[in-house]
């Protein structure tokens, strides 16, 4: 037919056509989590790091989809063939997708030091306070609040450069950014005390990217974390 015989003399005048991949198109990233401001930092990376990606929330749990999640639990990542669990996990696969681990070693080390630093306020976060599902006052809550919060915020205060922590955006500032965007739905004064640190959490509210996801993925999702009635 004329169609086989333009890929044919195409291939004969460009042998190395004859070994190229066939084109597939790229099907969005999926992100499964349920509808609350909490571990969410995965969705906060696609939509900073302008990869394509659904946002899928889940309101029936287990449902079907807890088969698919290597450790029974949300968030769930699918990116064709390939299923993640572990929301730290997810969150740096994206940021290695979108360039945000860090273009020195230095920002590099310094980021995943803010992850970790992050996940620790988030586990004293969910060990102390209130939550959408149980609003009873818990016992360490006052200490939280009085100590251990202050604690961490002044430690990062610390690592403060002007208004940023790294040289070039990092999934490490935005992961400190979401959990004190979480700690300040509670506690809107939180950051009066920490000058640097606040500058930094207005900078990076009003980077357009971070405008589009609370606009886009996180406008529809309850707050997580309560201060206790």
């Amino acid at each position: 037919s004329f169609f086989r015989s333009v890929v044919f003399d195409r291939l004969s005048l460009f042998p190395s056509l004859g070994h190229a991949r066939p084109f597939l198109a790229t099907m969005p990233v999926q992100i499964s989590y349920f509808p609350v401001k909490a571990r969410v930092l995965p969705v906060l990376v696609a939509r900073v790091g302008g990869i394509d990606f659904v946002f899928n929330p889940v309101e029936n749990w287990p449902g079907d989809l807890k088969a698919k999640c290597p450790f029974g639990q949300l968030p769930l990542l699918e990116d064709g063939a390939l299923t993640l669990g572990q929301s730290l996990a997810i969150a740096n696969y994206l940021a290695k997708k979108a360039k945000l681990l860090g273009d020195t070693d230095e920002d590099f080390g310094l980021s995943q030091s803010l992850m970790q630093e992050a996940e620790d306020i988030y586990t004293e976060t969910g060990s102390n306070m209130s939550t959408f599902y149980a609003v009873d006052k818990k016992p360490g809550y006052d200490a939280f609040v009085a100590e251990k919060l202050p604690l961490h915020l002044g430690n990062l205060e610390k690592l403060v450069k002007g208004d940023k922590f790294t040289s070039a955006l990092t999934i490490g500032e935005l992961s400190i950014f979401l959990n004190l965007n979480i700690l300040v739905d509670s506690f809107p004064t939180l950051l009066e005390k920490y000058p640097k640190l606040q500058a930094f959490y207005k900078r990076m509210l009003a980077l357009p990217k971070v405008a589009e996801f609370f606009e886009k993925d996180a406008k529809g999702l309850k707050q997580y974390f309560q201060i206790p009635k």
